[in-house]
């Protein structure tokens, strides 16, 4: 694995640098506050980083194992499924 390119913090196997650099960007141009993001392939953790701020106000940093509340997640999953059930 490869450490992730900063401000991002994690590591990511070879062949997803692309992915890294796009997360790294996002915090680094401030459009994101905060994230993380994980990647499984074929059930193996290929990406792994996080970074940027958990809250503006107390500049906490989001760590690894910051929660985050997550709204809808599932509305796109559930109509794909929906519609290829249909077909």
């Amino acid at each position: 694995m490869t450490p992730a390119p900063s401000p991002a913090c994690g590591e990511h196997a070879d062949g997803f640098e692309p992915v890294a650099r796009v997360f790294a960007s996002q915090l680094a141009s401030g459009v994101d506050l905060g994230a993380s993001f994980p990647v499984y392939h074929r059930g193996v953790r290929v990406v792994h980083l996080w970074g940027g701020l958990a809250s503006r106000e107390r500049e906490t940093p989001f760590e690894e194992s910051t929660r985050a509340l997550l709204f809808s997640v599932t509305k796109g999953l559930a109509a794909m499924g929906l519609h290829l059930l249909s077909d």
